[in-house]
């Protein structure tokens, strides 16, 4: 069965033709879908099912399963709409990405903070990036990282001490900057790592990919992690690995059950 990139929240699954990335099809009888109980074209309408001890099962009427995605119960335009940790949000901007339970503009906001504590902030610069709750200028400041919560200094202070690093032919600061594949990158939070020749947050994002072809994604959960380009909840789905490339499948198929019977 070929899987298809989707957006959506965790867990959640559309019905349709072809499986979703995260989201998975089910195809019960030749002639026709089904979802649940209930037939659907889904050229017309789209099925959505959730999975939290029993299967719940609603069809969407109205919007064709190959351009939806499902949000819970509830499937929605992807080019209009965002789930966002099992909320549905209208898309701030084209690009718009999640922020909590909120949508944010990429280009000119930052979501910042731990997850569960996001906030956004209306960049200030593309030099701005965030320090706990707050932004901070890459030129002019630092984030520091005590003991108990990331602070802004200006550089010149003993905390923003330059300690200096050999990147190629390129000297950058450690403390603000990366070395990524010999290339300089600023640094996207305290501590960023490198994701090919970009930096990314470990906490909030992932990388995903194979050398060379990373993609980095806004983790949705602490539960989530990266299978090819995309990523699964570990909960309730797992990553098979066929002889193209790696797939993603409720943790109920044959491909999540080791020889034992037991779920991997």
């Amino acid at each position: 069965m070929s899987q298809l990139e989707a957006g959506g929240s965790p867990g959640f699954k559309i019905l349709m033709g072809a499986a979703a990335s995260i989201n998975t099809c089910s195809r019960r009888n030749p002639g026709a879908e089904w979802c649940g109980g209930q037939a659907y074209n889904p050229e017309e309408a789209t099925c959505c099912e959730v999975e939290e001890g029993d299967t719940k099962t609603a069809v969407t009427e109205g919007l064709s399963a190959q351009v939806s995605s499902c949000c819970g119960l509830k499937a929605y335009d992807k080019l209009n709409e965002i789930c966002c940790d099992s909320i549905l949000v209208a898309k701030s901007a084209p690009n718009a990405k999640c922020c909590g339970q909120k949508a944010f503009n990429e280009d000119t906001e930052l979501c910042c903070g731990p997850i569960g504590d996001k906030v956004i902030l209306q960049k200030q610069s593309r030099d701005h990036f965030c320090c706990g709750h707050n932004q901070f200028n890459t030129n002019t400041e630092c984030c520091c990282v005590p003991e108990e919560s990331p602070e802004i200094h200006p550089r010149q202070s003993s905390c923003c001490v330059d300690e200096s690093a050999v990147c190629g032919t390129k000297t950058y600061n450690t403390l603000n900057e990366l070395c990524c594949q010999s290339t300089v990158v600023v640094k996207s939070a305290p501590n960023a790592k490198c994701c090919d020749q970009k930096a990314f947050n470990e906490d909030t994002e992932l990388c995903c990919g194979p050398i060379g072809n990373k993609v980095i994604l806004q983790k949705q959960s602490r539960d989530h992690l990266c299978c090819g380009h995309n990523q699964f909840n570990t909960n309730t789905e797992c990553c098979c690995v066929p002889e193209e490339s790696p797939e993603i499948h409720p943790r109920q198929s044959s491909c999540c059950v080791d020889e034992s019977g037991e779920p991997v």
